[in-house]
């Protein structure tokens, strides 16, 4: 398999959420769902819900509810 087929394929790991954090809000973000490492709910420094992913390298915060993220990446 050639190196672009291999990096094509590692893709499609890839989901799109919307972005929670204060300075990219409402943007979206694409994070490689084979890294999250815990997935929970969680509230910004300004009372607002987010769904909190981690990583072993990084941890995002996007908008979605809990049980959404959970549908997105075929867990529930």
């Amino acid at each position: 398999m050639c190196i672009y087929q291999q990096s094509y394929n590692n893709m499609t790991n890839f989901k799109v959420f919307t972005n929670a954090t204060p300075k990219h809000r409402g943007k979206p973000i694409a994070i490689d769902v084979n890294v999250l490492t815990s997935i929970f709910e969680s509230t910004l420094d300004d009372d607002t819900v987010v769904t909190t992913l981690y990583s072993q390298e990084n941890v995002w915060s996007v908008e979605e509810e809990f049980e959404e993220v959970m549908n997105i990446i075929n867990i529930l």
